[in-house]
């Protein structure tokens, strides 16, 4: 798992064993992974408006599992 695309997979699969597949649709299906850098994966979302759910409801979620991998 060296690629950062391979990294934000594994982070969406973690996130499937606690949300519905309409929630991992909705909030996840059109992100993409920008950079790691500083301990810090950044994101791109199609509108500000999943970016502020994501953040708000999901921030913690995905950082225990990138503290997984």
């Amino acid at each position: 798992m060296n690629s950062l695309n391979d990294i934000w997979n594994n982070v969406v699969e973690s996130l499937s064993g606690e949300l519905t597949p309409t929630a991992i649709n909705t909030w996840f299906s059109e992100t993409t992974p920008l950079a790691l850098s500083d301990n810090k994966l950044i994101i791109h979302t199609p509108t500000d408006f999943k970016r502020n759910i994501i953040v708000q409801r999901f921030s913690e979620t995905i950082k225990s599992s990138l503290t997984e991998l």
